[in-house]
């Protein structure tokens, strides 16, 4: 008599479960890789846009108080929460409104700071002798961190 020796092809539903079950658990892993890679680029490029925005915002006050030619607001010895510089005759007022610090000029008005972040407060005071120079102590919060620099003319 002979044996008759039945070749099987294909897979168990044993095996098909584990295979299921050792990709959900790979597609698993690498979704929670991809997701982490992602909440690290929005913080890095968060903390890109407000690095930006203080240095240009502290530049440009540097820039417009060097060639201003009065500080009418605040008086020496106040803080205030809005700037004004006399500059060739036009008065420029900086001033924070809705979360954007804007400037403002005869010709019209300006976003110091992008469309990516807020500033949440802005102070400016005036320090130094009278008749001495410019010079405006400014502390700002943007993004929850707060920045603080002293611009002058020496």
């Amino acid at each position: 008599m002979k044996k008759v020796i039945l070749k099987r092809n294909g897979f168990t539903i044993i095996e098909m479960i584990l295979y299921a079950g050792l990709l959900v658990i790979f597609l698993g892993v690498l979704s929670n890789l991809f997701v982490s890679a992602l909440d690290i680029k929005v913080e890095s490029e968060a903390a890109s846009f407000s690095g930006q925005d203080v240095r240009f915002i502290f530049s440009k006050l540097n820039y417009d108080l060097k060639r201003a030619d009065s500080i009418i607001a605040p008086g020496l010895g106040t803080t205030s929460t809005t700037l004004t510089l006399s500059i060739d005759g036009i008065n420029h007022t900086y001033s924070l409104s809705e979360g954007k610090l804007v400037v403002a000029d005869g010709l019209g008005s300006a976003n110091l700071n992008g469309n990516q972040t807020e500033i949440s407060g802005v102070f400016f005071e005036r320090i130094g002798n009278a008749g001495g120079k410019n010079t405006i102590k400014i502390n700002l919060t943007l993004d929850g961190k707060d920045y603080s620099t002293t611009v002058g003319i020496r």
